[in-house]
């Protein structure tokens, strides 16, 4: 979520009268629920073949081993 758009929920759920505690609260969730949502997000799009998530493999395992590389790890 964007700062601009927290900051707006975040005015949102304050002019509601939700206390600085319950704001917090409701934000956190949100942000959980976000996440689940990418996630699913996600995993329907490789189901669907629109996202390649082998490549996303590949380009994670070649920038660890760069940088195993770059500090002499192995």
């Amino acid at each position: 979520m964007s700062d601009d758009s927290r900051k707006q929920i975040v005015e949102w759920l304050a002019s509601r009268n939700h206390s600085a505690d319950e704001i917090e609260q409701i934000m956190a969730r949100l942000d959980q629920y976000e996440a689940e949502v990418v996630r699913a997000s996600i995993f329907d799009s490789v189901d669907t073949g629109q996202f390649d998530i082998e490549a996303i493999i590949r380009d994670a395992l070649e920038t660890d081993d760069q940088s195993d590389a770059a500090d002499g790890s192995d």
